[in-house]
């Protein structure tokens, strides 16, 4: 977050580079790998046994820890800028700092910091689309672990999510090159806009996908039948652990194209409904960048990392409800 949010605005400042094309290149290089690693994470979890898949994620994680330290290192050392911040606080910013003297004792001893945090992150002028953002997190349909289960049951294996979420990637590397585009040619705010107007076409597709073949969308069914006691076992069922008896297996890999049929299931339905949420990558990141551009030109220095770090435990907190 710091290098994305806070150190790209100083870097283009001093090499008199744009920042909309600093902040695509920034997202299409992160997005670069996320158009591999699906496609390499699902060829290996189909080829062995989930163990050593695991055993494989474990290793390179550890060891791209070092990886990016060394490379972070080399940036902060190469930009003198870095180490002359004037940290010193504004007027305005003891004013945003004393807002939580006014409440009880108790509560400045325990979130006091919190609120003063959060004033801050709610006093820029950008909050409401900021916020707005942030509620993306709570509704957006992405390869999560709802999206991925659901498809796992369907049928399709995990080679098969690996490309499909490579495409999503692809896809949203688009979204980063158009919207340097049309931001160079008209404004970050009429870029967002065209980006959440393309990922609300998009998602269309989504909803299309809950009345095609192999859907289990079937409300009426459903009601009819449910009771609470239904309904209360299910909900228990949900939080029990069962071991996997075939965890050493491979994932089955027998899609019969000619019927699109998987195990038997048709899978037109989960098929329609992730190639939805791939393509509305597309409009998610524009729109993405250009809240985060507005959000890096209007908000001040000295609160720019404050305000980028709450924005972010504000987006996870959304991403835990939903």
């Amino acid at each position: 977050m710091a290098f994305t949010k806070d150190w790209i605005v100083v870097i283009t400042k001093k090499d008199e580079t744009s920042l909309s094309a600093a902040n695509a290149w920034m997202k299409m290089i992160d997005l670069s790998s996320s158009v591999v690693s699906p496609f390499i994470a699902g060829y290996i979890i189909n080829s062995i046994s989930y163990r050593f898949a695991c055993m494989i994620f474990v290793v390179w994680n550890l060891l791209s820890v070092f990886m990016e330290a060394y490379i972070i290192i080399r940036v902060h050392n190469a930009v003198p800028e870095f180490a002359k911040r004037d940290l010193s606080p504004s007027p305005d910013e003891q004013r945003k700092t004393e807002c939580c003297k006014k409440c009880p004792g108790f509560i400045q001893r325990t979130i006091g910091k919190w609120i003063t945090l959060f004033y801050i992150y709610y006093q820029q002028n950008v909050f409401p689309a900021a916020f707005g953002l942030t509620l993306l997190y709570m509704t957006v349909l992405g390869f999560d672990g709802i999206a991925i289960g659901y498809a796992k049951s369907q049928g399709l294996s995990a080679l098969w999510l690996g490309i499909l979420r490579s495409i999503g990637a692809a896809f949203g590397i688009i979204g980063a090159y158009l919207y340097s585009l049309i931001e160079t040619h008209s404004s970050a705010m009429k870029s967002g806009f065209i980006g959440l107007t393309a990922q609300h076409l998009a998602l269309y597709l989504c909803i299309v996908s809950i009345w095609l073949p192999g859907s289990p969308f079937d409300p009426i069914t459903y009601f009819r039948e449910i009771t609470f006691a239904i309904w209360w076992q299910q909900l228990k069922d949900s939080f029990a652990f069962v071991r996997d008896k075939n965890e050493n297996e491979t994932d089955p890999n027998d899609i019969d194209w000619s019927t699109w049929t998987s195990n038997g299931h048709c899978i037109i339905s989960a098929f329609t409904l992730l190639i939805g949420i791939a393509v509305a990558r597309l409009g998610l990141y524009m729109a993405d960048l250009s809240i985060s551009q507005i959000m890096q030109e209007k908000v001040p220095e000295r609160e720019r990392n404050t305000v980028f770090g709450v924005q972010d435990s504000i987006a996870q907190f959304f991403s835990v409800l939903k």
